[in-house]
């Protein structure tokens, strides 16, 4: 689901009828403003005999973070995040999410600021992060 313009305001608004402080509800509002437009990812799991909950979440996941590789492509800048509140009722209502559905977060879209580069992140030490189950690996 695409949100742009004034509705990024009103979904800020929604979400910060959630927040438990005033403080709090002003910076929650204001969070949804910070891209041009944002792309709420919703999980809509459906009873299938062959295909688990599980890999279809997965496969939500996996073309949501796809869309920011092909955003990225295309010269797009595009960051997920949880939002504040996904699960609040305010939100849930506001966005239409069914019972059953989930919102996992919103892709937020825009173009990167002319000659900011992107932030270097720590180099994984990818060893440390795979078990083999071959004697023989490194």
């Amino acid at each position: 689901m695409a949100v742009s313009g004034n509705a990024r305001a009103r979904l800020g608004e929604a979400a910060a009828e959630a927040a438990p402080t005033a403080d709090l509800a002003e910076r929650v509002a204001v969070k949804h403003l910070r891209a041009p437009l944002m792309l709420a990812v919703v999980f809509q799991p459906r009873d299938h005999p062959a295909i688990p909950r599980w890999e279809q979440l997965a496969a939500t996941s996996a073309m949501a973070s796809t869309l920011l590789l092909l955003l990225d492509a295309r010269g797009w800048g595009g960051v997920w995040f949880g939002g504040p509140y996904p699960d609040a009722p305010q939100v849930r209502k506001h966005l239409g999410i069914g019972e059953g559905e989930q919102l996992l977060g919103y892709l937020y879209v825009g173009t990167p600021l002319p000659g900011e580069a992107p932030r270097p992140g720590a180099a994984a030490d990818v060893r440390s992060r795979l078990t083999w189950l071959d004697d023989t690996a490194p």
